[in-house]
């Protein structure tokens, strides 16, 4: 694997809507994207509901809206994230982080769940499961992060990730 990059998307739709609204953030969904040597051009790294996590060719009709060069070799942290691919989207999961996310955002506290761990399923959670072995600090449990703890952190880490478009 060649270069990676961490890229934000902001999809249309009721959901894509309630977690921009309620993470207040630009973006909904955050994926990871490389190029692929045996397939050609771009390919992302995801989870998607309904599907689990999975790979599959960037389609042209998906607007990448910011992107960040991993700048050090992520490939053993995907290849040591491998059982990733054998879990399915859980749809009690993206529940329970809707109510957290709501929670968080109407108390305005720092809430915290350390001990509840669901499969990894959202978009956020692949990401920071990957992203956990260089940050755990930041990311000690990646079941309650969404799309702005990730862009956060990139932002603080200007040594690991560069912004290249968007």
């Amino acid at each position: 694997m060649n270069k990676v990059w961490i890229a934000f998307e902001r999809d249309s739709g009721v959901v894509p809507w309630l977690i921009r609204k309620f993470t207040g953030f630009k973006y909904n969904h955050v994926l990871f994207l490389y190029e692929s040597a045996d397939w050609g051009g771009e390919w992302t790294f995801e989870s998607v509901y309904g599907r689990g996590v999975r790979t599959v060719p960037l389609r042209a009709t998906r607007k990448i809206h910011e992107r960040y060069l991993v700048k050090y070799d992520i490939a053993p942290d995907i290849r040591a994230n491998q059982e990733l691919f054998l879990q399915q989207y859980d749809l009690l999961g993206l529940i329970l982080f809707g109510v957290w996310i709501l929670l968080k955002s109407a108390t305005r506290l720092r809430l915290s769940f350390n001990g509840l761990k669901l499969k990894g399923q959202t978009c956020s959670e692949v990401l920071a499961t990957v992203l956990r072995n260089r940050f755990y600090a930041e990311l000690e449990f990646p079941q309650w992060v969404n799309p702005k703890d990730i862009w956060n952190l990139m932002q603080f880490r200007p040594d690991d990730f560069e912004k290249v478009d968007g």
